[in-house]
This record gives structure tokens, C-alpha cells and sequence, in this order.
């Protein structure tokens, strides 16, 4: 039987792609399948990936043309045989037991999701963005909300999911829009209801240029902003409340594209819209419209 499918979208990270995979094929977790999705890579991704699944019977390779993260995460899960799944960016890497302690955990407490820690990766420089200290299973929605620290952390990544139940609620991602995880998660949280937190394991989070949300453009500014009315109305309409001092998500930037000085950003908080000149003086407020 196969513990964890572990689902990796793979495009055009040649510089990256070979320390994502090792962290993944030398995982001490017996029983797993590496789902990799090529998404049309033209770089040499496409070579690194079919030597290690030459090199590797657990790597399971499916090749598409480019279609976005949402398309080749939804491409890996219609393949994984796990009871688990994963998702492993592929610029990113995760501990070597990493698989191991999230499976077992789930497994001890009957779990639907068990979470690991964040470790964010900026050049040489390592900050934990959460980090669990003890093995605690939890029901309650507003619990989960705030163990997870949303809505300023909406991964998907760091965790592992019953696939039954991922297939159950007709849980997937949504395909041509960025920001995804905004959405899928607040719905993995509501539907999956046993939620457990690991200790003493993490995921190493890439920070970098060039990466598709790190990028500024009309369509990433327009995405973010639909992914999170999408989660507030997800919210409001089945009694999801956040806290008043979480920190809201800068959904649009208007900016001189010639020099990318940010002349106007509009902070959306779960109520509002706060225009700031240059990035950080309130000029204006008004309120956000709700379904």
C-alpha cells in the first residue's frame, strides 16, 4: 500500500529542481510515490527529472503541456494511489523524515490533514514561520484557523491530506489563476475535519525572484485579490471568523512599471479596502462589498 503520494509541479527550476528531489528520495518513510508533473518545462528540468526516474522506481513521471500550478497539482492527484497526499513545490525541499512523522501522526489520531513546520529560505538566511511544539489533534474550525495562522498563511504545502476525503468534497484547484492555496485551504480546513500538528519537522520554503507570486503584474494583482474575496465570502458564509489583529493580504499594487516605485497599494482586511500613498500613507478607506 502506498502511505503518501507526494504530487511535485515542475517548471522551468533547473537551479532547484535536484535538491527538491533529493529531499524527496531519500525520505525515511517507506510505501511512497513522487508524482512529478513537467509542465511543459524548456529548460532542463525535463532532462533532471527523467534521470531520476531512471535512477528511482518511486518517482512517477506525468508530462503535460504548461497549464499553471493549479493544472498540474489537479493532473498529480487524478494519478496518486496514496491514502495521503502532498504537495512539494519543486524549488523548494522539505526534512528528510518529513513524510514519515506526518503520516504516522495522521494515523495515530484518525486525521484527514496532519502539518508540519515552515521554514521561509531567503538566500542564506533561514526565519520559522510556524513551528509546532507538540503532537495536538484539532476539530474546531476557529482552532484550525488559528493554528494554521490564517488567513496570512493559506499553504497548502506544509501538510498532508487524506485523498479520500480530498475526492470526497470535490476538493481540487482552481485552473488559470494564481494564489489557489488561498482558496483550497480554508476549504481543506472546514471539510477535513480532524486537523493534527507535527513537531520537530519541517518544509523549507524558497523565497525568491522570478517566482510566479513574487511576480508584479495586472493578472498576479487581479488573482490575489479574487483568491481572497473568495475565502472572506467562503468565511462569512459558513461562520469562519478571523481574528481582528490577523494582518491582511495586499491584494493590489498600482505602481510606475519603469522604476517599480509603488505609488498607490490597496490593503484589503476582511472589511475593507485601504488605499495607502506610496505603499504606506492612508489616504482613503472604504468598505468591501460582501456576498
Amino acid at each position: 500500500m502506498i502511505k503518501v503520494s507526494v504530487i511535485v509541479p515542475v517548471y522551468n527550476v533547473e537551479l532547484y529542481l535536484e535538491k527538491c528531489l533529493n529531499s524527496l528520495v531519500n525520505q525515511t518513510l517507506e510505501d511512497i510515490e513522487i508524482i512529478c508533473v513537467d509542465d511543459g518545462s524548456t529548460d532542463s528540468s525535463s532532462d533532471i527529472l527523467k534521470s531520476f526516474a531512471e535512477k528511482y522506481s518511486k518517482i512517477k513521471l506525468v508530462t503535460k503541456t504548461n497549464g499553471g500550478l493549479s493544472s498540474a497539482r489537479n493532473a498529480g492527484i487524478r494519478v496518486a494511489q496514496g491514502k495521503y497526499v502532498g504537495f512539494v513545490d519543486s524549488d523548494d525541499w522539505v526534512s528528510i523524515d518529513f513524510f514519515e512523522k506526518l503520516y504516522y501522526a495522521a494515523e495515530r489520531h484518525d486525521a484527514s490533514i496532519a502539518a508540519g513546520g515552515i521554514i521561509r529560505v531567503k538566500g542564506d538566511k533561514h526565519r520559522v514561520n510556524i513551528n509546532y511544539t507538540d503532537e495536538e489533534l484539532f476539530s474546531d474550525i476557529q482552532d484550525k484557523i488559528k493554528i494554521c495562522n490564517i488567513p496570512e498563511y493559506c499553504y497548502v504545502w506544509n501538510k498532508i491530506y487524506k485523498l479520500d476525503d480530498l475526492k470526497k468534497y470535490n476538493l481540487s484547484f482552481v485552473e488559470g489563476i494564481n494564489f489557489e492555496d488561498v482558496r483550497f485551504t480554508i476549504r481543506a480546513l472546514y471539510y477535513l475535519e480532524r486537523f493534527v500538528t507535527v513537531p520537530d519537522v519541517d518544509y523549507f520554503y524558497r523565497k525568491r525572484k522570478g517566482s510566479i507570486v513574487k511576480t508584479l503584474s495586472p493578472k498576479n494583482i487581479e488573482d490575489k485579490g479574487k483568491s481572497l474575496n473568495d475565502m472572506l465570502d467562503f468565511a462569512n458564509e459558513h461562520g469562519i471568523k478571523f481574528d481582528d489583529k490577523a494582518k491582511s493580504f495586499t491584494v493590489k499594487k498600482y505602481v510606475l512599471f519603469y522604476n517599480q516605485l509603488v505609488l498607490i497599494k490597496v490593503r484589503q482586511t476582511k472589511d475593507s479596502f485601504i488605499y495607502l500613498l506610496f505603499g504606506f500613507l492612508p489616504i482613503f478607506k472604504k468598505p468591501r462589498n460582501k456576498n
